[in-house]
């Protein structure tokens, strides 16, 4: 909203627009059979979190890419649950997320440079 202060019509159009392109859903492995992106921001629990991944694994198309918003667990140990290691990776966003315009993008050896 801040990039059209000034008009409120751009603004619900800029706002609708972005939200028509965001889909939720209550159950993760549904929602992952029709994604391309996965970003999970669940408990640290690390078998509570490859239980999750190796679900969405089966799941998720094999193009989908698989995020962990950890930021206490190594991505590796996450990554292993699944089959897509070169597809996998982690992004630790910063609070509060309005002050802190920063993302960490973190990858494992496996992840892929494509």
């Amino acid at each position: 909203k801040k990039k059209f202060a000034d008009d409120g019509e751009r603004q619900s159009s800029f706002v609708a627009d972005v939200m028509s392109r965001i889909s939720t859903n209550t159950d993760a492995v549904a929602a992952a059979k029709d994604t391309d992106l996965v970003v999970e921001a669940i408990v640290e629990n690390l078998d509570i979190k490859q239980k999750l991944f190796s679900a969405l694994d089966a799941a998720a198309p094999q193009s989908a890419i698989f995020a962990s918003n950890t930021s206490s667990l190594p991505i590796t140990d996450i990554a292993a649950s699944t089959k897509r290691l070169d597809r996998f990776g982690g992004l630790h966003f910063f609070n509060p997320v309005p002050v802190m315009k920063l993302v960490e993008v973190v990858k494992i050896d496996q992840t892929s440079q494509e």
